[in-house]
């Protein structure tokens, strides 16, 4: 089990996409290894969550703590946190969660609007209020939000 635990978190620290981070999360959660998370949460505890520079997988660590307390967060501003755009990437998947997502200069691109469409798309989901301002895009990446 241990070498497996170790396994799928190099997997977490290389993977770049945010929702098989996450999966990757729910599979360490069977393993019963929660170390990642409670990185996060005596993070959150010191109050250094919102001072320290995180790493992407840390942001991963942070998405599913988010979303597995199943709580509808009334906003989520993504520059709380001071990470790279990979970072910003990962921590994504919460706008499932959340009512109001602000998101403007975050280094956001097209293959973010997947993520942010699908969050959209969810028939329960409770976005309401979206900004995605000082971001780029691109064309096809508006176009993925519209469909």
């Amino acid at each position: 089990i241990e070498k497996t635990v170790l396994y799928i978190k190099e997997r977490i620290k290389k993977e770049s996409s945010a929702e098989r981070t996450i999966n990757l999360f729910h599979c360490l959660n069977e393993l019963n290894d929660n170390s990642l998370v409670e990185e996060i949460k005596n993070f959150q505890r010191s109050g250094k969550l919102s001072n320290e520079k995180l790493e992407p997988h840390q942001c991963s660590a942070l998405a599913f703590m988010l979303l597995m307390s199943e709580e509808i967060l009334d906003e989520f501003d993504l520059k709380t946190y001071k990470t790279s755009a990979a970072g910003y990437q990962r921590l994504l998947p919460v706008l499932r969660n959340c009512r109001k997502a602000i998101l403007n200069s975050c280094d956001l691109t097209e293959k973010s609007c997947e993520i942010v469409a699908s969050a959209l798309q969810s028939s329960n989901s409770p976005l309401r209020d979206l900004d995605l301002s000082y971001n780029n895009l691109g064309d096809s990446g508006v176009k993925l939000l519209c469909a």
